[in-house]
C-alpha cells in the first residue's frame, strides 16, 4: 500500500510519515526525496537557471514515480506536490497530477494549522504558505476524484492525535483491501 502526507511545508508532514514508520515497520519512509535529488543535481533551490529547475523537476518526478510504482509499501511525505509548487512547466504540472492520480492508496492532508518553524530552509511567508496549500488541496481533490480506490482524509489536531487518527485509516484500509481480495 502506498501512503502520501501531503500539505504545504512546515505542516507536520514529515514529522508525522516518521512517527507512522515507527508503528509500520514493514513500509519504507521515503522522505526528504526533493532535497536529496537537490544535493544529487547540486541544483540550488535560490539559484538557477529555468533549465536547471526543470530538469530537477523531471529528475524528481522520475524518481518519485519508480519509488511509487515498486511494490514496497511505502510512506512519502512531499515529493509531488514539490514539483507542483516548483514547476513553471505546464507539462511537468501535468505530468505530477497524473502520477498522484493513480499511485496512491492513502492521501493524508493536513492543513497549515501549525506555525511555521524557521530552519533556514523553509519559506516563512504565511500568505505564500496558504498559495501552496490552496494549489495541495485542489490536487488532493483531484486525485480522489478520479482514483476512486484511493481515500482522501483531512487530518488535524495536534501530532498525537494525527498520528492516532492516520493509523486507524490505514488499518481500515488494509482491512478493505483484505475483505476485498
Amino acid at each position: 500500500m502506498k501512503i502520501w502526507i501531503a500539505g504545504a511545508f512546515s505542516t507536520g508532514k514529515t514529522t508525522l510519515a516518521k512517527e507512522l514508520s515507527t508503528y509500520l515497520p514493514d513500509y519504507k519512509l521515503d522522505i526528504n526525496i526533493e532535497r536529496d535529488v537537490a544535493d544529487l543535481l547540486e541544483f540550488d533551490f535560490n539559484n538557477h537557471t529555468p533549465a536547471e529547475r526543470e530538469m530537477y523537476q523531471r529528475y524528481l518526478l522520475q524518481k518519485t514515480t519508480m519509488t511509487a510504482t515498486s511494490n514496497e509499501n511505502l510512506i512519502t511525505d512531499t515529493p509531488v506536490q514539490v514539483l507542483m509548487w516548483y514547476a513553471e512547466n505546464q507539462q511537468v504540472r501535468l505530468l505530477t497530477q497524473q502520477a498522484m492520480i493513480n499511485l496512491y492508496d492513502i492521501l493524508l492532508y493536513l492543513p497549515p494549522e501549525i506555525s511555521i518553524k524557521d530552519d533556514g530552509v523553509r519559506n516563512t511567508d504565511k500568505k505564500y504558505q496558504a498559495e501552496v496549500d490552496e494549489m495541495i488541496s485542489d490536487a488532493c481533490c483531484l486525485t480522489a476524484i478520479k482514483n476512486r480506490d484511493c481515500i482522501l482524509r483531512t487530518i488535524n489536531w495536534n501530532f498525537n492525535e494525527r498520528l492516532v487518527d492516520a493509523m486507524q485509516i490505514i488499518k481500515d484500509k488494509e482491512e478493505d483491501k483484505l475483505f476485498i481480495k
